[in-house]
């Protein structure tokens, strides 16, 4: 290590978009149990009901919140977290034409993206 320099926290992303999360759910949670990543995001065309079931198989240090299409077809944005300190938030305007998740991370460190 150079001197001066300190360790940074990593933060691993998965992101996957499916037809139907549901049925890919067990190749979706072997890659969230060995792959650990931070957060996994999900664009899912298939129904609400698949949200709840989905998320009964998670492992027990992950929780997940959803955004659903306004309107349109089904689905929605789906992010399952691990235990990072997560808030959700509202945006102040609706958007009919895309989902739009905002969320803020609680972090003792800044975070560097590339």
């Amino acid at each position: 290590t150079q001197t001066g320099t300190t360790d940074l926290p990593t933060i691993r992303f998965g992101l996957v978009k499916a037809r139907s999360v549901l049925n890919k759910h067990f190749i979706l949670i072997e890659f969230i149990i060995t792959a650990e990543p931070g957060f996994f995001l999900s664009l899912d065309h298939g129904s609400l009901w698949e949200i709840p079931v989905l998320s009964e198989l998670l492992p027990g240090s992950c929780s997940y919140f959803n955004v659903s299409r306004s309107t349109g077809r089904r689905g929605g944005l789906l992010v399952f977290k691990s235990s990072f300190n997560c808030k959700q938030l509202s945006p102040s305007i609706s958007y009919s034409s895309f989902q739009l998740c905002m969320f803020w991370v609680g972090l003792c460190h800044n975070i560097t993206m590339f």
